[in-house]
């Protein structure tokens, strides 16, 4: 398994940027007025396969080819998920020694584990899996939420910095279908296709 404490930890290095508040409220941007205006970050995440597996070059042209992918998938567990961050507005005022913050954040999670069949049906059609059951188990988890934050950080000194920051979750959107809930059975007829 695989865990990340922070979406994205570039930021956290970029010392005297607005982004680095976003890690660690206690780092101070350089300007002493800061309007962050609207921003989009998105993560997508796939356990099974590579974009070079996916995306291939015939007679000089990039063309997306699942070929390539299906020999790579798991039998039933391959995970996709998203992470994607609308940064709405964000305000930094730096008084002296006292950064104060505030800014909205609206933000979408999405889940999904999917077996090889699928990804099999999808693009090769039923035709291979003639007279053979498939059985497929898909759990998605969609979620999407608003965080409302307020926060500020005090410079002590040149080595001390403090900060802290609050934030309100407001869920707007869930859609979820547990795995003991997600089963489709699928056969093909081989005499009328049905």
């Amino acid at each position: 398994s695989t865990g990340f404490a922070q979406h994205e930890l570039n930021t956290h290095f970029m010392t005297g940027m607005w982004q680095a508040t976003k890690t660690n409220p206690a780092m101070m941007p350089d300007a002493k007025v800061v309007v962050a205006l609207p921003s989009i970050y998105s993560s997508t995440y796939n356990s099974s396969f590579t974009f070079s597996n996916l995306v291939t070059t015939q007679n000089g042209q990039d063309i997306i080819d699942f070929n390539n992918v299906i020999p790579l998938l798991d039998e039933q567990n391959n995970i996709v998920s998203e992470y994607l961050n609308f940064d709405v507005i964000g305000v930094s005022l730096i008084f002296d020694n006292l950064n104060v913050q505030f800014g909205w954040d609206t933000r979408g999670i999405g889940y999904s584990n999917y077996p090889k069949d699928l990804v099999n049906l999808a693009w090769n059609g039923n035709a291979a899996l003639l007279g053979e059951p498939i059985t497929m188990n898909t759990p998605f988890i969609l979620t999407g939420f608003h965080s409302f934050y307020v926060g500020g950080s005090y410079k002590i000194n040149e080595n001390i910095t403090v900060g802290v920051r609050g934030k309100l979750l407001s869920g707007f959107a869930e859609v979820s279908i547990p795995e003991d809930q997600s089963t489709l059975n699928l056969t093909t007829d081989e005499d009328n296709y049905a």
